[in-house]
């Protein structure tokens, strides 16, 4: 059995935007979380060091509860709220796919047409691929192609150059038969919309996101972020020591449509909330309902196992966990979101994770055992397979 998955049937969803530091408690609104849950991420940010957090919870399109624990940055006394700006990374995609759905409505693109309808000179490992993959290819992570970020992580290089890139990366399972995850898949797809918009793809997701849905703490342009104020500082493990790092300068540019937005936890609640709606927000008409069920609906197979299934709530705590504990994503935000089950799952606990805490971690566990599983909310992955021309 396949693993499939739906956004409209998640009645919890979470977002944090997630660095490094002492664990205090900063500005707060709403309603409080269960203190089971509060434990949780009070002994995470103890003992993972993390300097500071915000986090939103929504549920039945409100936000029910916003609040900040911790500094921006070591050594200074700036506290984290929820409009402090972290970096949201590869949520990026979700906005990336969201773009394509409003020109697919626009009736500028589809999803099932050759990427090379928009992008001429694009080529691929092979001529079937450089003839056969789609928009909607891209978008499921289903081409086969290996993830080779080092290409771009590591470089200077500009976009187009990482566009040029394609033709060189090594495939590593045939097309469309499973998920590789690809920051250059959603680069091409991102740069695809724009040439078929006639608008670069920053100006897309400001013009059609960011100001309609009223975002006022986030941006589409990774460099403008330091400019606006209470904006959460990366961190590092060095010699041991957790430091502040410099910030990332250029390197988002070249792969923009798959991690450049920076965004606050207040801002991450709303997008939640039109992720989790008919594609309308506050009587605005954003994205169709038809595109809207279509960018939420199954694209590939991700074989899995009913232990796989049984312990997802488990797997999904583990990841938090480490997502907030990980010294190498010292400032980046996440969107979790909780679908509920009939009855409780067994969770399994991770007590390895756990020790030296208070056993936060555990008892998260038991209030996550209503739910059936988690799903992460970015953008088409993880989806059964759609056979397409």
């Amino acid at each position: 059995m396949g693993r499939q998955t739906s956004i409209r049937d998640l009645l919890f969803a979470a977002t944090a935007a997630l660095t490094f530091a002492p664990s205090s408690a900063g500005a707060q609104s709403g309603n409080a979380l269960p203190r089971p849950v509060t434990g949780f991420i009070e002994d995470v940010l103890r003992v993972g060091k993390v300097p500071g957090a915000s986090i939103a919870v929504v549920k039945d399109d409100q936000v029910v509860m916003t609040r900040g624990y911790g500094v921006r940055e070591l050594g200074k006394p700036d506290r984290v709220d929820a409009e402090t700006i972290f970096d949201a990374a590869s949520l990026t995609k979700s906005f990336t796919a969201a773009l394509v759905a409003t020109l697919v409505d626009d009736g500028k693109m589809s999803l099932d047409d050759p990427v090379r309808r928009y992008l001429p000179s694009i080529e691929f490992p092979d001529s079937y691929l450089t003839s056969h993959v789609t928009v909607r290819d891209l978008l499921a992570h289903r081409t086969g192609l290996r993830t080779t970020d080092s290409a771009w992580y590591f470089t200077n290089l500009k976009r187009p150059q990482v566009l040029d890139l394609v033709k060189h990366l090594k495939v590593d399972a045939p097309f469309r038969t499973g998920l590789i995850y690809s920051n250059i898949g959603y680069t091409v797809a991102g740069e695809a919309a724009a040439a078929a918009a006639g608008e670069p793809y920053e100006a897309l997701i400001t013009r059609r996101f960011l100001l309609p849905l009223g975002m006022t703490r986030s941006t589409a342009e990774f460099e403008a972020a330091s400019a606006m104020g209470n904006v959460a500082s990366p961190h590092g493990s060095i010699a041991g020591v957790q430091r502040v790092i410099p910030r990332e300068t250029t390197t988002r540019r070249s792969t923009a449509p798959a991690g450049t937005v920076q965004s606050s936890a207040r801002d991450l609640a709303i997008w939640l909330r039109f992720q989790l709606g008919d594609g309308s927000f506050q009587g605005r008409r954003i994205i169709s309902t038809e595109q809207m069920a279509e960018m939420h609906s199954p694209h590939i197979v991700v074989p899995t196992t009913a232990a796989f299934r049984d312990a997802a709530a488990s797997a999904l705590l583990r990841r938090l966990w480490s997502r907030l504990a990980d010294i190498r994503l010292p400032w980046t935000a996440d969107v979790v979101a909780f679908r509920r089950r009939r009855r409780p799952a067994r969770v399994h606990g991770d007590s390895s994770r756990a020790e030296g805490g208070s056993g936060g971690a555990r008892q998260l566990e038991s209030h996550a055992a209503g739910h059936r599983w988690a799903h992460r909310v970015m953008h088409l992955r993880s989806l059964p397979r759609r056979d397409s021309a």
